[in-house]
């Protein structure tokens, strides 16, 4: 994730997170274990913010890999109503996404 960010992360977080680096195994990059957390909370707030049916939506399909099909049937929507939902809160994410900094 580090490389798709334009931000930097703080020059002290940096220099306090690498106080800590030897703590964490070798394995592990904290850079990018930081700009994970932080993926992380920016999709959980921009789920938390859609409406009750996209997030159901969303959740179905991108979490629990739900057909369009089973989602359109769920909802009582037609297939077409659930791709174009798809369509729109991936593009809202999109710009979520670019206006905190990811390269799209």
């Amino acid at each position: 994730y580090s490389n798709s960010r334009k931000s930097v992360v703080p020059s002290e977080m940096t220099a306090s997170l690498s106080e800590l680096e030897n703590l964490i195994s070798a394995d592990s990059d904290v850079e990018a274990d930081f700009d994970a957390l932080q993926l992380g909370r920016l999709l959980s707030n921009f789920v938390y913010e859609l409406s009750d049916r996209k997030q159901f939506i969303f959740m179905s399909r991108y979490y629990a890999c739900e057909s369009i099909d089973k989602i359109a049937t769920d909802l009582s929507l037609s297939r077409s109503m659930v791709n174009k939902e798809l369509a729109s809160i991936r593009n809202d994410l999109k710009k979520r996404l670019e206006s905190e900094g990811y390269m799209i």
